[in-house]
């Protein structure tokens, strides 16, 4: 056990939390930009025009056209 709790110890003590904090939203932001790609191009698959998609989704009339 101490050589594990060494390990943890300097893990944490190394890490740049506030760089680990700004991933984590990038991450996190763009899986939800993914879950909203994908359920446009459902959408569009559906017959939904574009606008429609657009107030939906949020996402661009560019970007939703491009799919």
């Amino acid at each position: 056990m101490p050589p594990l709790r060494e390990q943890i110890s300097r893990y944490l003590s190394e890490i740049d939390w506030d760089e680990w904090e700004r991933s984590e939203v990038v991450i996190s932001e763009s899986a939800a930009h993914k879950s909203l790609v994908q359920t446009a191009e459902r959408m569009k698959r559906r017959g939904y025009d574009t606008e429609e998609i657009c107030k939906i989704t949020g996402l661009g009339r560019d970007e939703i056209e491009a799919l």
